[in-house]
């Protein structure tokens, strides 16, 4: 009947665990990894934590370090888009934190798939330390995608590419002396004024 569980581990002692380990019932899994993953270890890592914990009943996922520094500056690692898949299972879902001290590669496409996934999801906290490093950036096109469809979403922590959003649009939409965000990119926005409170 265990609801809620916090552990200080690493990557590969966790993986381990949660093959033979499940909680059915769990639903807060609070994680603070004592090391940088291991590149081969990443896809193993994130499909453990959806072997151990059951899709219907997961509300909160936390991933973090036990200690801040520099270490994803010396680390090879890369956590990419489709690492994070196995996780859209847990349909419940209403707060994920994702920090940890490596290289991240997402693109807009994750963070639309997320807030489909995820419908209750409230709290997003994807790689926004200053201790990530990103190898690629989401562009203002997955910004609109959270806003449109994670209709429950109170609070987003992330990164994205404000300047690049034109690599999203076709060539002969920027045409002109003025390009401007072309207006599917806010699709049901576009008429709406905003009511978020926005911190940089």
């Amino acid at each position: 009947n265990l609801s809620s569980l916090s552990l200080i581990t690493k990557t590969g002692v966790y993986t381990t665990f949660a093959k033979v380990v499940n909680f059915p019932q769990l639903r807060r899994l609070c994680m603070n990894l004592l090391d940088v993953p291991r590149q081969d270890l990443v896809p193993d890592f994130f499909s453990a934590i959806r072997h151990q914990c059951s899709r219907d009943v997961l509300h909160s996922l936390t991933i973090d370090m036990y200690s801040l520094s520099s270490a994803a500056q010396r680390s090879p690692t890369v956590i990419r888009s489709a690492d994070i898949q196995p996780l859209l299972d847990f349909h419940m879902l209403n707060e994920f934190h994702l920090n940890v001290e490596c290289h991240h590669a997402y693109d807009h496409k994750l963070y639309y798939d997320l807030a489909k996934a995820w419908p209750n999801l409230k709290t997003l906290d994807l790689a926004s330390t200053k201790y990530s490093i990103h190898d690629t950036l989401p562009t203002l096109l997955a910004v609109s995608r959270m806003a449109i469809y994670a209709k429950n979403l109170e609070e987003l922590s992330m990164t994205f590419d404000a300047a690049s959003w034109a690599d999203d649009v076709d060539d002969e939409l920027l045409e002109g002396p003025e390009a401007k965000v072309p207006h599917f990119f806010y699709g049901r926005l576009a008429e709406r004024a905003s009511m978020s409170r926005v911190y940089s």
